[in-house]
């Protein structure tokens, strides 16, 4: 079983309380079940030891039901916490580098995170900013078998959202000059993914968080993006 979670911002006490909910009432016979969060989870605005507690706390109650939790990088994460050599350690929960692909319940799947922050201006780099939030599309490799993709951001040409067509955005972009040129750059990142992926498995289906809404946007046949609102979550059939 597969349950995707929507942004999460540091609120990791109702993020605790949503996966202890579904532990209790949906496992049975030792089947485990694997949380995928995509992103903005919410890392580097607490103290590290604080958010280790709050974490190892979860991880004991993963580990009972043998259940995992994976989590991508949000823009709104320090990616310090995705390198091996500087982040948490935990059996149960793990934070999923870009690009990566995981097997996960049978099913093939693949991982990108981080996103350009619309307010990026007004933040303190380091610390509530990090200037290497972006995704960059780094694999030279055209995947097939994939099932299922988990990213932030997402293609907006296959989905319901439109940076055009955002009056927040545009608000933003009066204060940030490049902030626009910024958002079509990592569009073209994503795209990438669209283009080496998406495009050579079909019907795929692609779930995101970042906009803070929940949506489907079916963009061919049995083929679709899904957004998640803030702590939403949703068992991927």
């Amino acid at each position: 079983m597969i349950v995707v979670v929507g942004d999460v911002h540091g609120k990791f006490n109702e993020f605790k309380i949503g996966v202890r909910n579904i532990l209790n009432e949906t496992y049975t016979d030792g089947l485990p079940i694997n949380f995928v969060q995509l992103g903005d989870f919410g890392l580097g605005f607490e103290k590290p030891m604080h958010v280790f507690n709050e974490l190892l706390d979860l991880n004991t109650d993963l580990a009972l039901r043998k259940s995992t939790l994976w989590v991508i990088r949000g823009n709104h994460d320090n990616p310090s916490f995705w390198n091996p050599e500087t982040g948490y350690k935990f059996d149960n929960i793990h934070f999923v580098q870009d690009d990566s692909i995981l097997e996960l319940d049978g099913k093939r799947c693949y991982f990108a995170g981080g996103a350009i922050s619309i307010d990026r201006c007004v933040r303190k780099q380091g610390v509530n900013y990090w200037e290497s939030e972006v995704y960059q599309y780094k694999n030279k490799t055209i995947y097939d078998n994939i099932d299922i993709i988990f990213t932030h951001d997402v293609y907006q040409e296959i989905s319901n959202f439109k940076l055009h067509a955002s009056d927040i955005v545009k608000q933003w972009i009066q204060k940030d000059k490049y902030l626009y040129e910024d958002m079509m750059a990592q569009q073209y990142e994503l795209k990438k993914i669209y283009e080496n992926v998406v495009s050579k498995n079909k019907p795929t289906k692609w779930y995101h968080g970042h906009y803070h809404e929940s949506s489907v946007c079916y963009y061919n046949e049995n083929s679709f993006t899904c957004g998640l609102s803030e702590l939403e979550f949703k068992e991927v059939r």
